[in-house]
């Protein structure tokens, strides 16, 4: 949370350029000859680039937040059955809608009802991912005990 936190509080250029570089080292290793490329070429890649790289960006880190809460949950003991993935959901969701409030706030970036839409969906993958390990670590656990 405090990565994500980290993260939302950059404006807008210092934001831009993260999601530039990730894009620019994407690239160096995908596109044919990309640093023979003219500055403006390698602009234009990195440009058509930089929607894609930050919507993926806003699935993972809402993916993985909620796959880390949903195994503390369950390590823990916090809840009884059934009820870590739809407390994880909600948290995970209430935190989606302050941090895009909070974006609003800072300089060059906003406010989108997109990237809450493109949070939930990777909390829903996260949770689904760590119900679905987390189902097929009882079953091997259960068949290994058993033997």
């Amino acid at each position: 949370m405090v990565f994500i936190f980290i993260m939302s509080h950059q404006n807008a250029d210092v934001s831009s350029s993260q999601s530039g570089g990730v894009i620019e080292s994407i690239a160096k290793i995908f596109v044919r000859d990309f640093d023979k490329l003219s500055q403006s070429s390698q602009q234009a890649i990195i440009d058509s680039y930089q929607h894609f790289v930050r919507k993926a960006a806003h699935f993972s880190i809402y993916a993985a937040l909620s796959l880390f809460l949903c195994g503390y949950f369950v390590i823990s003991d916090f809840f009884k059955k059934g009820y870590n993935g739809a407390f994880t959901f909600f948290l995970t969701l209430l935190y989606c809608c302050t941090d895009e409030v909070h974006q609003y706030f800072i300089p060059g970036r906003s406010c989108q009802v997109t990237d809450i839409f493109i949070d939930t969906l990777g909390i829903i993958c996260g949770i689904l991912v760590f119900q679905l390990f987390y189902l097929l670590f009882k079953r091997k656990r259960g068949v290994a005990s058993e033997k």
